[in-house]
Protein backbone atom coordinates (compact mmCIF):
# COMPACT_ATOMS: atom_id res chain seq x y z
CA UNK A 1 0.00 0.00 0.00
CA UNK A 2 1.18 3.30 -0.81
CA UNK A 3 0.77 7.02 1.72
CA UNK A 4 -0.59 9.87 0.59
CA UNK A 5 0.80 12.11 -1.64
CA UNK A 6 0.91 16.23 -1.22
CA UNK A 7 -2.44 18.29 -1.64
CA UNK A 8 -2.38 21.21 -3.73
CA UNK A 9 -5.64 23.09 -3.95
CA UNK A 10 -6.13 26.46 -5.58
CA UNK A 11 -7.93 29.54 -4.76
CA UNK A 12 -7.95 32.97 -6.12
CA UNK A 13 -5.04 32.69 -8.31
CA UNK A 14 -3.30 30.91 -5.43
CA UNK A 15 -1.66 27.81 -4.84
CA UNK A 16 -1.74 25.64 -1.68
CA UNK A 17 0.04 22.69 -0.41
CA UNK A 18 -0.80 20.12 2.16
CA UNK A 19 1.97 17.84 2.58
CA UNK A 20 1.76 14.26 2.75
CA UNK A 21 2.49 13.87 6.17
CA UNK A 22 -0.83 15.93 7.14
CA UNK A 23 -3.07 14.79 4.76
CA UNK A 24 -4.66 12.01 7.12
CA UNK A 25 -5.66 14.79 9.54
CA UNK A 26 -7.02 16.63 6.38
CA UNK A 27 -9.24 13.34 5.75
CA UNK A 28 -10.48 13.47 8.83
CA UNK A 29 -11.88 16.70 8.67
CA UNK A 30 -13.14 16.76 5.30
CA UNK A 31 -15.27 13.73 6.30
CA UNK A 32 -16.59 14.81 8.97
CA UNK A 33 -18.14 17.89 7.01
CA UNK A 34 -19.65 16.00 4.12
CA UNK A 35 -20.55 13.24 5.99
CA UNK A 36 -22.60 15.98 8.19
CA UNK A 37 -23.69 13.69 11.07
CA UNK A 38 -24.55 10.55 9.12
CA UNK A 39 -23.44 7.35 8.05
CA UNK A 40 -22.80 7.51 3.75
CA UNK A 41 -19.61 7.39 3.78
CA UNK A 42 -17.66 11.13 2.58
CA UNK A 43 -16.86 9.44 -1.05
CA UNK A 44 -20.09 7.89 -1.86
CA UNK A 45 -21.89 11.12 -0.89
CA UNK A 46 -19.30 13.18 -3.60
CA UNK A 47 -20.28 10.63 -6.03
CA UNK A 48 -23.74 10.26 -6.05
CA UNK A 49 -24.04 14.41 -5.83
CA UNK A 50 -26.01 14.18 -1.92
CA UNK A 51 -23.61 16.54 -0.73
CA UNK A 52 -25.19 20.17 -0.39
CA UNK A 53 -23.69 23.16 -2.44
CA UNK A 54 -22.96 24.81 1.95
CA UNK A 55 -21.34 21.26 3.12
CA UNK A 56 -19.27 21.41 -0.35
CA UNK A 57 -18.21 24.86 0.40
CA UNK A 58 -17.65 24.31 4.11
CA UNK A 59 -15.15 21.17 3.43
CA UNK A 60 -13.22 22.79 0.65
CA UNK A 61 -12.78 25.94 2.75
CA UNK A 62 -11.71 23.70 5.37
CA UNK A 63 -9.39 22.33 3.48
CA UNK A 64 -7.97 25.65 1.87
CA UNK A 65 -7.79 26.91 5.33
CA UNK A 66 -5.60 23.56 6.35
CA UNK A 67 -3.55 24.44 3.74
CA UNK A 68 -2.81 28.02 4.52
CA UNK A 69 -5.88 29.88 2.91
CA UNK A 70 -7.33 33.04 4.64
CA UNK A 71 -11.01 31.94 2.98
CA UNK A 72 -14.04 31.45 4.82
CA UNK A 73 -16.99 28.50 4.05
CA UNK A 74 -19.41 31.98 3.14
CA UNK A 75 -16.22 32.89 0.89
CA UNK A 76 -16.13 29.78 -1.13
CA UNK A 77 -20.08 29.29 -0.73
CA UNK A 78 -20.55 32.92 -1.98
CA UNK A 79 -18.00 32.46 -4.78
CA UNK A 80 -20.23 29.61 -6.62
CA UNK A 81 -23.80 31.02 -6.10
CA UNK A 82 -22.16 34.81 -7.91
CA UNK A 83 -21.28 32.45 -10.91
CA UNK A 84 -25.02 30.69 -10.47
CA UNK A 85 -26.88 34.10 -10.45
CA UNK A 86 -24.66 34.85 -13.13
CA UNK A 87 -25.95 32.20 -15.07
CA UNK A 88 -21.86 31.47 -15.54
CA UNK A 89 -20.76 28.20 -16.48
CA UNK A 90 -17.94 28.55 -14.29
CA UNK A 91 -20.28 27.80 -11.34
CA UNK A 92 -20.38 24.39 -12.73
CA UNK A 93 -16.44 23.87 -12.91
CA UNK A 94 -16.10 25.62 -9.68
CA UNK A 95 -18.59 23.12 -8.17
CA UNK A 96 -16.86 19.64 -10.15
CA UNK A 97 -12.83 20.98 -9.29
CA UNK A 98 -14.31 20.97 -5.34
CA UNK A 99 -15.82 17.85 -5.80
CA UNK A 100 -12.63 15.98 -7.48
CA UNK A 101 -10.75 17.86 -5.18
CA UNK A 102 -12.34 16.34 -2.10
CA UNK A 103 -12.16 13.32 -3.68
CA UNK A 104 -8.59 13.01 -4.62
CA UNK A 105 -7.95 14.48 -0.51
CA UNK A 106 -10.09 11.59 1.06
CA UNK A 107 -9.60 8.70 -1.64
CA UNK A 108 -6.94 9.19 -3.48
CA UNK A 109 -7.41 6.08 -5.19
CA UNK A 110 -10.72 6.37 -6.33
CA UNK A 111 -10.04 10.01 -7.40
CA UNK A 112 -7.27 8.34 -9.74
CA UNK A 113 -9.46 6.18 -11.40
CA UNK A 114 -11.91 9.00 -12.23
CA UNK A 115 -9.38 11.56 -13.17
CA UNK A 116 -6.49 8.78 -14.44
CA UNK A 117 -3.25 7.78 -12.48
CA UNK A 118 -0.96 10.89 -13.63
CA UNK A 119 -3.37 13.50 -13.09
CA UNK A 120 -2.78 14.42 -9.21
CA UNK A 121 -4.90 17.88 -7.98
Amino acid sequence: MQGFDDVKLTWGGSEYVVPADRVFELVRRVEDILMNGGSVPAFVRLLQSKVSQSNLAAAYAEALRFAGAQVTPQDVYLSIMNDFAADSASAARKVQDAVIGLLCIISPPMAAEIIGPGEKK
